[in-house]
């Protein structure tokens, strides 16, 4: 799955647009889809400086939206 598909599925998903989910918005609802984009990128082989390029974060935030997200899953 390319990253633009892992981004269209889960912003549709979250009932998000793309645009809103990829920009710096900080409510919960965006932060939560933004969280589960690099998920699941993380999941479909991308590595994490490749996600920071992607949605334009940096290492420790993509980093730690992975964790997060894998503890809102348990």
């Amino acid at each position: 799955m390319n990253f633009r598909q892992i981004v269209e599925m889960v912003s549709w998903k979250h009932g998000l647009l793309s645009e809103k989910v990829l920009s710096h918005a900080r409510t919960a609802p965006e932060v939560k889809a933004r969280h589960e984009i690099m998920f699941v990128a993380y999941q479909n082989s991308y590595s994490i400086p490749q996600i920071t390029k992607l949605i334009n974060r940096d290492y420790t935030s993509v980093r730690h939206g992975i964790k997060r997200h894998k503890e809102r899953m348990q």
